[in-house]
């Protein structure tokens, strides 16, 4: 499903408006934000893929600041693996530089 997301929305941003990829990242933050913790999980997984991926540096950076503060809130998370948002916040770093 990640490969598959990254390969609609890559596309999509290169050849349109990026209209759907504002509209899956918005909701993407906001799973891994305030959702159960398996749905966490996975948003923060299909949101690491998206920060890393070239092609969508371009419109990745207006949610270079959401995705930061996102990950240094996780490492407060009771559950371990939503803590392994560590992984999140070393991608957003290199975003950042």
């Amino acid at each position: 499903m990640l490969e598959t997301l990254q390969a609609i929305l890559s596309p999509e941003v290169e050849m349109g408006r990026g209209e759907l990829f504002s509209r899956a990242i918005e909701s993407l933050l906001n799973i891994a934000a305030d959702g159960p913790n398996e749905c966490r999980i996975h948003a923060l997984n299909i949101l690491r893929n998206l920060y890393r991926e070239s092609r969508l540096n371009q419109v990745i950076g207006p949610y270079v600041s959401r995705g930061l503060v996102l990950s240094i809130n996780g490492f407060e998370a009771p559950d371990w693996a939503v803590n392994l948002y560590i992984f999140f916040c070393i991608t957003i770093q290199l975003k950042c530089y």
